[in-house]
């Protein structure tokens, strides 16, 4: 990524977007937990369900290509 700061005032709007784009990482990467978790204790007690709940709730807020491994 090239990045040209021509003033001060496009630095500070540059430095709050890459707040904002790792706290959506950080709130992506929590819920692909929570949703792997939630499937790995349905499949501790039915015996089956990791894919099927992951992958019924993960493509809610991720796409379904990084929601699925190719």
């Amino acid at each position: 990524m090239i990045l040209i700061i021509y003033n001060k005032y496009q630095a500070d709007d540059f430095e709050k977007l890459m707040v904002v784009v790792l706290i959506f990482n950080l709130v992506e990467t929590s819920l692909t937990f929570l949703v792997i978790t939630l499937g790995t204790l349905v499949h501790g007690i039915a015996g089956f369900g990791v894919a099927q709940v992951s992958m019924g709730l993960m493509p809610l807020f991720r796409s379904p290509t990084s929601a699925s491994i190719n």
